[in-house]
């Protein structure tokens, strides 16, 4: 079978979609699959695509226009501007991908879509070339018209194309299990599918280390999006005076390196981005995994659908997890499920220090760690997630 993968972010190893992608690739060249991929990258990210991904897929790259534009200006220009870039470079890279599919004939097209410009593209090549789609997505497209500040009569044109994407396609594959639902009911495409980053299988809580019992180590790794919830529990922290028991509290970063004004006498560390296989041996220090989710009410359709890579980089590493984040999120409403996680569902810092001096003395270390090992292994495991593909892409009938 040969699957053409339409994305702006190539299979790579420095971003968590590309990881994720990654991944996805392998299950399906274990079943005999072709993947070619047409990329549409924005020129200012950068990539690093291993050698046996570039050896494995053949890779064609595009210039994906700017998205960003009301971020500069204002919306009139940012609407102008869109109507130009639809009607000449997203036309023209349109052409260019149908004469790459004229020329290498798949049999599906696989649609990663993020923004205005993947989603102008899945459908409209597809129905010109007559395959069949499937189109994924990491986070409801909300999230990208927030943070590129796209004008709403844009946003209006792009959602129209959004609808009739999903509502044609072959398969919706959904950040979460609770989009794919919804989003199936919403649009009413034939079938869909949750898929999140899998979990190498194996007992991670068996890892045993020594701690300090002089500090205590909260750490968070990737981008740190989240963050008027970081500061709400930074400040808890502050009013803990960043101690308890007699244990130093220390937070630790491994991602950006960013100011959080207004906290005072911190104890946190900056480690930056480091590899995957050194952060998790790192995360294996900390005593407890931070992954903070936003609680304003116009982040809440991607609260509510979308799921963190994080969590399955978090449950390899023995360590216990706290979910910070509304009580409708995804995120939230999965732990609770296979209870593999503390729960803050409040932005109160009172709340937060009284929950967390709770967290520090728990006595239930050992069983929260090998609850969440057990539900990435039953749940976000390597065999489920290659089953989820697998049907995503019409390879097998059911999961």
């Amino acid at each position: 079978m040969k699957i053409l993968m339409i994305s702006d972010l190539p299979p790579c190893t420095n971003h968590t979609g590309g990881l994720f992608l990654d991944r996805l690739c392998t299950y399906l060249q274990e079943d005999n699959c072709q993947i070619f991929a047409y990329i549409v990258k924005n020129p200012e990210v950068g990539v690093e695509i291993p050698e046996d991904t570039k050896s494995s897929i053949d890779f064609v790259f595009d210039v994906k226009p700017r998205e960003n534009i009301g971020r500069e200006y204002n919306a009139f220009l940012s609407f102008v501007y869109d109507v130009f870039i639809t009607y000449t470079e997203v036309r023209r890279i349109r052409k260019r991908i149908e004469r790459h599919i004229k020329k290498i004939k798949p049999d599906m097209i696989w649609g990663v879509v993020q923004g205005q410009t993947m989603t102008k593209l899945i459908r409209r090549v597809a129905t010109d070339c007559q395959i069949e789609y499937s189109v994924q997505f990491y986070d409801p497209i909300s999230w990208w018209f927030q943070a590129n500040k796209v004008d709403k009569l844009t946003q209006m044109k792009v959602m129209k194309e959004y609808g009739r994407m999903i509502s044609d396609s072959y398969c919706f594959i959904g950040a979460s299990d609770i989009m794919a639902e919804d989003y199936k009911a919403l649009y009413g495409c034939k079938k869909s599918v949750g898929i999140m980053m899998p979990f190498d299988k194996g007992d991670s809580c068996s890892k045993k280390i020594k701690r300090d019992d002089k500090t205590f180590v909260i750490a968070i790794s990737g981008q740190l999006y989240a963050r008027s919830t970081i500061l709400a529990f930074l400040y808890a922290l502050s009013l803990m005076n960043w101690e308890y028991e007699e244990k130093k509290i220390i937070f630790r970063i491994y991602g950006p390196e960013i100011s959080f004004y207004g906290i005072k006498n911190a104890h946190i560390e900056y480690r930056g981005w480091i590899e995957q296989e050194q952060l998790l041996k790192e995360l294996n220090e900390a005593d407890l995994l931070y992954c903070p989710y936003r609680f304003d009410e116009g982040f809440r359709e991607v609260a509510t659908y979308s799921f963190p890579g994080k969590l399955s980089t978090y449950m390899k590493t023995g360590v216990p997890i706290m979910v910070h984040s509304p009580e409708y999120s995804s995120i939230v409403r999965f732990v609770k499920e296979y209870q593999s996680a503390y729960v803050l569902e409040t932005v109160d810092p009172s709340v937060i220090v009284a929950e967390l001096k709770k967290i520090i003395v728990d006595n239930n270390y050992d069983e929260m760690v090998y609850r969440a090992n057990k539900t990435a292994n039953d749940v976000l495991s390597d065999e489920i997630t290659k089953k989820k593909i697998e049907y995503a892409m019409g390879i097998i009938d059911s999961i």
